[in-house]
């Protein structure tokens, strides 16, 4: 599943910025048309949003087997083993981080877009 919206995320990894920048800056020239630019911009950032998600698991995994690539033609010795997963751990924990980062400048741009602020 990951792999057939990988197509999806690349489309949606600058264009929603481009999107939302022309959609705010249109609202103050034409309300309607700049509103329906915004909410495009966030459906495209929310196929990125969607692909990390996705992607999460396939990360940890990924570390898994990496592990067990390592170990099983002794290229690392067991007692290696614990700091090479740490290692990896730290690794994949990076995608968590970018992923939550995503979820929350999602959280901003449906707040914006709705016309709700933090400060409201």
């Amino acid at each position: 599943m990951p792999n057939a919206i990988v197509p999806l995320a690349n489309i949606g990894s600058n264009l929603p910025w481009i999107i939302l920048l022309a959609g705010f800056a249109l609202l103050f020239a034409h309300n309607l048309i700049g509103k329906w630019v915004v909410w495009t911009g966030i459906g495209l950032f929310s196929l990125v949003v969607v692909f990390q998600l996705v992607n999460l698991p396939v990360e940890f995994d990924a570390s898994r087997r990496a592990r067990l690539q390592l170990l099983q033609p002794g290229m690392i010795t067991p007692a290696e083993n614990t700091m090479v997963g740490k290692v990896l751990g730290a690794a994949a924990m990076t995608y968590v981080a970018a992923t939550l980062t995503a979820v929350l400048e999602l959280s901003y741009w449906l707040l914006r877009a709705s016309g709700t602020t933090v400060n409201d």
